[in-house]
């Protein structure tokens, strides 16, 4: 699900906003693999701001003929588990707009909605996801990104996008679940087939590379990791009890550090599961850069699989 798309060229700028912050990551795909060229963030304030400092950091750092990528963090929408309304295609997003209008952040004139199907099979839910955000931000992005010259392509979500960071190891068939840090806090994804069926969200800081400590369940700071243990116990148990109802294959773990093994290493052992390390497919030739997390990888990824 894209929020707005077009074409895409070879090269792109991707813009990670959360609510007052902007990351910004320059790509190029380079035979078959995708390269880091530059990055940087912004703090803003309003949509005014936003819009005002992106243009002035695409200038200053001469991007031109480039693709540009929107990804909305979860603190800037809200999606909602409802039964698809009974209407034609083309009138889902409307009519959808009204049926969760109670449940809205804003003012029924001041959202945009969409939606997505959960990669659910026969048997399973067949509810759909939708997806509200401000209207006013995205009209925002839209004209700021025209005010550069770049090629406006899309704007789109935050859990949506990891999925296509993770497209090699998401095996046909297989039912994988995805454990992560996004700017605000823990994602745990499940992918059914190679498609999003399922996603949790808590915040909060969990993981070793949080503290920049090694993983040790010895040291006394493991209070939060202990929790995130837990609550990845917790969430397993519940995706295969009450959502698919069958065995998880295999976990993806987002690696951050050398010691994320010894992390994935405990996790295999409380779930007796395989579980894999992965980082996003990317590489630099300046390792001074702040590095792509695996949503914005998925957002340039998207279209060019």
């Amino acid at each position: 699900m894209k929020i707005f798309s077009k074409d895409s060229l070879d090269e792109f700028l991707v813009a990670l906003v959360d609510e007052r912050s902007c990351r910004l990551q320059q790509l190029k795909w380079h035979e078959n693999s995708l390269q880091q060229i530059n990055a940087g963030q912004f703090d803003f304030n309003g949509h005014e701001d936003l819009a005002s400092q992106f243009v002035d950091w695409t200038r200053s750092n001469g991007i031109k003929n480039a693709d540009c990528r929107w990804i909305l963090s979860r603190n800037l929408y809200q999606t909602y588990q409802i039964d698809p309304p009974n209407v034609l295609p083309k009138e889902m997003d409307e009519a959808i707009k009204w049926q969760i209008k109670e449940m809205l952040e804003y003012s029924i004139d001041q959202a945009l909605v969409t939606h997505y199907r959960p990669a659910f099979k026969e048997g399973q839910s067949e509810q759909i996801t939708a997806v509200a955000t401000s209207k006013a931000l995205v009209e925002s992005i839209i004209d700021a990104t025209h005010k550069t010259g770049l090629v406006f392509t899309s704007i789109d979500i935050e859990e949506l996008t990891i999925g296509h960071s993770l497209v090699d190891s998401l095996g046909d068939g297989q039912l994988v679940g995805f454990i992560g840090e996004d700017i605000s806090g823990l994602v745990f994804n499940f992918y059914q087939s190679g498609g999003l069926a399922f996603s949790r969200h808590k915040k909060g800081r969990f993981l070793p590379n949080s503290h920049q400590q090694e993983f040790s369940l010895e040291q006394e700071q493991e209070a939060e990791q202990e929790t995130f243990l837990l609550e990845t116990q917790r969430t397993l148990d519940y995706v295969v009890s009450q959502v698919f109802r069958r065995p998880i294959d295999k976990i993806l773990l987002q690696e951050n550090s050398e010691s994320d093994a010894k992390l994935a290493e405990v996790i295999r052992q409380i779930t007796e599961l395989e579980v894999n390390l992965v980082a996003p497919p990317v590489f630099s030739d300046n390792h001074e850069l702040v590095k792509p997390m695996l949503a914005e990888i998925g957002a340039a990824m998207r279209g060019n699989q």
